[in-house]
């Protein structure tokens, strides 16, 4: 939540420290977002940039998505979830 609600200092922390600046943040099964998707301002999303930071939409077009969606998805398995 460092970058959405523009803590600067800490988003800058959080990666020296190795934070994933690709992070998702899973709505449903088919939608995340990350953190350049909600960064408060110019300079956090600047300074995620920086760093390799890239929108959903950006990593949907790579096509990395889907692979890192089933990764998460197996890693963290939804109790209840049918398929």
């Amino acid at each position: 939540q460092a970058a959405t609600k523009g803590h600067k200092d800490i988003v800058e922390l959080l990666i020296a420290e190795g934070a994933d600046v690709n992070a998702k943040h899973i709505w449903r099964a088919d939608r995340y977002d990350t953190p350049l998707d909600w960064a408060a301002n110019d300079d956090i999303a600047d300074l995620l940039r920086k760093h390799g930071g890239k929108t959903s939409e950006e990593l949907k077009a790579e096509g990395k998505w889907k692979k890192q969606l089933f990764k998460l998805q197996s890693e963290h398995p939804v109790r209840g979830q049918l398929a």
